[in-house]
């Protein structure tokens, strides 16, 4: 009976993997165990099992022996060439493997004689001058073993670990430094370690030194808020704006919540550019009107001092006076004083009339601005398909409920809703009347719950509802009584006026107090996923 064909190509090839795999260092010894226990026999007698092909056999080189091919491959492996590396070396034989399967066994160990005859021709590396000559270092006797692994994690943690994220430019300096000593081959193996010791520490003591000073700089933002929130008072606006931001900056730190932090904090900065601009516009105004006010009872003031001057030396003209001449002349004089007395009151009257108006349209001018103001602010928070708060609105929104809710002590819970089956709605239907459907059940929820109760929209078919005032246990009665009157909402097909069924799975939890949004997402999140486990069409309550 025949003996299997054993390809000796693919054997020679796996012993090879097989040495780096398990990080022997690659002997002729450990090649020829490893060989043998691939092939089931030892190498020789693996190749002698081969059949027996004349035609091979006639084309096959003269003196080609595979246990002296074995060992040469081993000596020129570990031999260190000039102007051939390691890695030219794994690339040459990768190369020559990935031909095995077209090739005959001969002719591809003869090709690997040739290979092996080339490494051999060239001259050994030379040692740098002044250096004693030395043997190869372990990591390049053993470059595909254990050994070449840890050099190329070390090379890689330093190209791609360190080099990309290091601002300190002697660090980065020196890291290409070692870097190219290590691929050079020819650097003593204990002093590059040292070399690399000393980096690390460097680089650690560079990483401890920002991470105090963004901890200090977290610190100082604390600060700065802290006494913001406290200026502002608890019920302003921007006081939930300036707790919004605090809130973001104490989770977990990342690019996200930075720039959230960020466009929050430009509009809270629009909007107290606004609100100073109103500020500055109402002082003016104001300033205006006390200044004409107070010239104007001045002159009125002057006006009545010279009246009353004049009336009084009209007077004593009066009393002395025996000729009715001269007596008409003085009641007439007196007479005309009282008519520009009162001229004077009556344009003093005008003129602060006429401020009152200019002070009344000032004032509406700024309210008007306000409240423009007010009404953009609001649709940036709003999405606009659907009128529920976006993600910016939710943010501002759970800012300000949660502190109101520790203020008080009073219960907040959230809902998480998500559409059943939307995908194949909007897929069915269109995306219109899958628009139509998220507008229903926002349009349903302002209807169904109560004023106080606030519900964004933040992914595809995704709600989140705010419930002040509710526990867990109200809060999931709330919504199991919205989930009814959805699933009995008449949403009909635009092609056919046939009914079409439409339900939510949602989980609700109750806030506790400190606890950030992150976390209670999660919570309610594990709610919601067990809903849509156990059938969908129904409400979960959140793990404590």
């Amino acid at each position: 009976m025949d003996q299997p064909t054993i390809n000796v190509a693919e054997i020679a090839r796996q012993t090879l993997r097989q040495l780096a795999s398990r990080g022997l260092p690659p002997t002729p010894e450990n090649y020829a165990a490893l060989f043998a226990e691939l092939s089931g026999s030892r190498p020789e007698h693996a190749v002698s099992r081969a059949p027996r092909d004349r035609t091979s056999e006639a084309a096959a080189p003269a003196g080609l022996e595979l246990g002296r091919l074995v060992l040469d491959l081993l000596h020129e492996w570990e031999r260190s060439q000039a102007g051939l590396s390691q890695l030219h070396k794994r690339q040459a034989l990768a190369n020559l493997a990935a031909k095995a399967p077209a090739m005959g066994v001969l002719p591809w160990l003869a090709s690997l004689a040739d290979l092996v005859q080339h490494w051999a021709a060239l001259p050994a590396r030379q040692p740098l001058s002044g250096a004693e000559p030395s043997e190869p270092a372990p990591l390049d006797a053993a470059e595909g073993g254990a050994a070449g692994a840890w050099r190329r994690l070390w090379t890689q943690s330093l190209r791609y670990g360190l080099l990309p994220y290091c601002r300190d430019e002697s660090i980065k300096a020196r890291a290409r430094e070692l870097l190219a000593a290590s691929e050079d081959g020819s650097a003593d193996l204990d002093a590059l370690t040292a070399q690399a010791r000393e980096l690390w520490i460097h680089w650690e003591r560079v990483q401890e030194e920002t991470a105090s000073v963004v901890e200090g700089l977290m610190g100082l933002v604390d600060l700065m808020l802290d006494h913001l929130v406290d200026w502002l008072g608890p019920d302003d606006r921007a006081a939930a704006q300036v707790q919004l931001i605090h809130g973001l900056l104490h989770e977990a730190l990342n690019p996200e919540h930075i720039d959230r932090a960020r466009e929050v904090f430009k509009e809270l900065v629009y909007q107290q550019g606004v609100a100073k601009k109103s500020g500055d516009d109402a002082r003016e105004a104001a300033k205006a009107l006390i200044s004409l006010v107070v010239r104007s009872l001045a002159e009125f003031a002057d006006q009545s001092a010279r009246t009353n001057e004049s009336l009084a030396q009209d007077l004593a003209r009066l009393e002395q006076s025996e000729d009715w001449d001269e007596i008409r002349s003085i009641v007439q004089d007196v007479l005309l004083r009282g008519r520009e007395l009162h001229s004077g009151s009556a344009a003093l009257g005008a003129q602060l009339e006429q401020a009152r108006q200019e002070a009344a349209a000032a004032q509406a001018r700024i309210e008007a601005l306000e409240q423009e103001l007010q009404q953009a602010s609001v649709k940036l928070q709003e999405d606009p398909l659907t009128g529920a708060l976006n993600r910016r609105g939710l943010d501002q929104a759970f800012a300000r409920e949660t502190a109101r809710a520790a203020r008080s002590g009073t219960p907040l819970s959230v809902a998480l809703l998500d559409l059943d089956h939307f995908k194949a709605i909007n897929d069915h239907y269109g995306h219109d009347f899958g628009d139509q459907v998220l507008r229903a059940l926002v349009d349903l929820s302002r209807r169904l719950m109560r004023p106080t109760d606030l519900i964004a929209r933040i992914g595809g078919e995704e709600f989140l509802i705010l419930l002040p005032d509710a526990d867990a246990a109200r809060a999931h009665r709330a919504l199991s009584r919205l989930l009814q009157a959805f699933r009995t909402q008449r949403l009909t097909d635009p092609g056919t006026g046939r009914r079409v069924e439409v339900s939510f799975s949602a989980g609700v939890a109750e806030w506790c107090v400190g606890e950030s949004f992150t976390h209670l997402y999660r919570r309610v999140d594990a709610a919601l996923l067990r809903a849509k486990a156990a059938g969908r069409q129904r409400v979960e309550l959140a793990e404590p």
